[in-house]
Parts: C-alpha cells; sequence; structure tokens
C-alpha cells in the first residue's frame, strides 16, 4: 500500500508472566479444581470457537478414541473456555467416533486469574487449529504464550503463525492441522516419555520470557 517497511513493526502477543509466579504444583491444581490425580490430562484452554470458526476441538476429541489407558487409568481430555451449547455437537462427534464420555471434560469460561492454575493441572496442553488461511498467518493465540508460561510439553498445529514462535521438537511438538491420528500419536509420544516433556516444557519456558507484554512495550517504544 505504499508504506516503508521500516515503518512498521508486527509484534505477537505476550502473557503476564506475574500470572504463573509461584503457582502450586500439578497435584495441588487438581486438588483446587476438582480433577483427577490418577489420570493423565490433555488440556485446552481458551473459547471453543472464534467468529463461527472452531479451533480443533472436534479433531481434538477424535483423537481421544486412540490415546491408550495409562496404569488401568482412562486419560481425559479437559476443554476449558466455553461457549458450552457447543458441547452438545461434541459429544456427537465423540459418540460417532468411538470416544467414551467419561474421557471428556467441557468447562465454561472461568476467571482469567484461574486460567493459570487450569493450565498448570494439564499433563499436556494442546492448541489444535485448522488449516485455514486465518489460524494460519493471522493470528497470535494468547493461549500459546500462557501454555509455555505454565511450564507444562505442549503440542499444536505445524501452521505459519506457530513456527513464529515454536520449533518442531525443541520446545514444542507440531502436528499435521487437521490429523487426529498424528495428535493421538503425538499426544502418547509425550504420555509415554516423561522426559522429553519436561525438556520441551522448560525450554518453551525460558524462550517466553522474552514474550512478555512488558518486553513487547520495550520494542514498541524503541521502534518509534
Amino acid at each position: 500500500m505504499g508504506f516503508s517497511a521500516e515503518k512498521m513493526l508486527v509484534l505477537p502477543d505476550a502473557v503476564d508472566l506475574s500470572l504463573f509466579t509461584d503457582l502450586p504444583p500439578k497435584e495441588e491444581c487438581r486438588r483446587r479444581l476438582g480433577l483427577p490425580q490418577d489420570r493423565s490430562i490433555i488440556g485446552y484452554t481458551g473459547r471453543f470457537e472464534m467468529m463461527g470458526m472452531e479451533k480443533g476441538i472436534p479433531e481434538l476429541i477424535q483423537s481421544m478414541a486412540h490415546v491408550p489407558s495409562l496404569n488401568g487409568r482412562e486419560p481425559l481430555l479437559v476443554c476449558v473456555g466455553g461457549p458450552m451449547e457447543n458441547v452438545r455437537t461434541y459429544l456427537d462427534v465423540a459418540h460417532r467416533h468411538g470416544v467414551p464420555e467419561q474421557r471428556l471434560q467441557f468447562c465454561d469460561r472461568v476467571p482469567n486469574r484461574e486460567v493459570p492454575f487450569w493450565m498448570r493441572a494439564f499433563d499436556i496442553a494442546v492448541a489444535p487449529l485448522p488449516a485455514t488461511e486465518h489460524y494460519a498467518y493471522f493470528v497470535s493465540p494468547l493461549k500459546l504464550f500462557e501454555y509455555m508460561a505454565a511450564g507444562v510439553p505442549i503440542v499444536t498445529s505445524d501452521l505459519p503463525s506457530m513456527r513464529e514462535i515454536l520449533a518442531d521438537e525443541e520446545n514444542a511438538l507440531l502436528v499435521n492441522p487437521g490429523d487426529s491420528e498424528h495428535l493421538s500419536h503425538t499426544i502418547m509420544r509425550l504420555l509415554q516419555d516423561q522426559i522429553l516433556g519436561e525438556r520441551l516444557a522448560q525450554c518453551a519456558l525460558q524462550i517466553v520470557q522474552h514474550y512478555t507484554w512488558k518486553e513487547r512495550a520495550r520494542k514498541i517504544l524503541a521502534h518509534i
């Protein structure tokens, strides 16, 4: 449109790290939230859709059909954020793909101050965004930076928008968008390899220190 690139600055969203400071351990977060201590929890936080577009919840539900029980306990998918009117459709998806309802838990929107506790309670945090132009190029999900700050391993879609922040096998595991089988395989891999999960989570935690709101403001001021 005729503007000089030198006059433009494009920055992603960020995170308030103070919300994640001194969080209790996973077991205490689960106790506070009424979540089971003896089940593997795959978690998603954020609205279930954006501007009428799904954000990958149906594929995430489908993937649960292929995640095996561990130590005799079924895994649990916890999706937090609403809207709850979508849940009936999600349960229909689960029924069609043979996913028992006891593997699923849906929660409506929670206060912002509680979000870090939910994230810390997860074994794996997932953001399975679809391969649309909007999600591939025009989003910068707040949940991504919050997942990183929560210190949990991340699984997300392999999209250009995600690769601006994350690197596959370094600080997250990236999966083919819309591929529920690849998603389930990746979830299983992390559940069975805690050392890998801890390495990815710690690397993401280090990197997110550069994506705070204060750092974002500093870059804007420096550019101006």
